[in-house]
């Protein structure tokens, strides 16, 4: 297929890696807004045309959602 087509197959992601802790560390100090961080990452790789993410991020984002 061509650069421009879509893909021929649903696009899925494993949003899964070692920076979690940091991530929740880096909250808890009040250097970053942990919601705003994850939030930011699932949209990028929705946008970047995944149809499923799977994460670490997934019990919280659906309430980060529903607010």
């Amino acid at each position: 297929f061509f650069f421009n087509d879509p893909p021929p197959t649903e696009s899925n992601t494993l949003s899964l890696h070692d920076a979690l802790p940091i991530l929740k560390a880096a909250a808890q100090m009040g250097w970053i807004d942990e919601k705003r961080v994850a939030l930011e990452s699932l949209i990028a790789i929705k946008r970047a045309g995944a149809d499923m993410i799977l994460t670490y991020f997934a019990k919280d984002a659906v309430v980060w959602l529903q607010e």
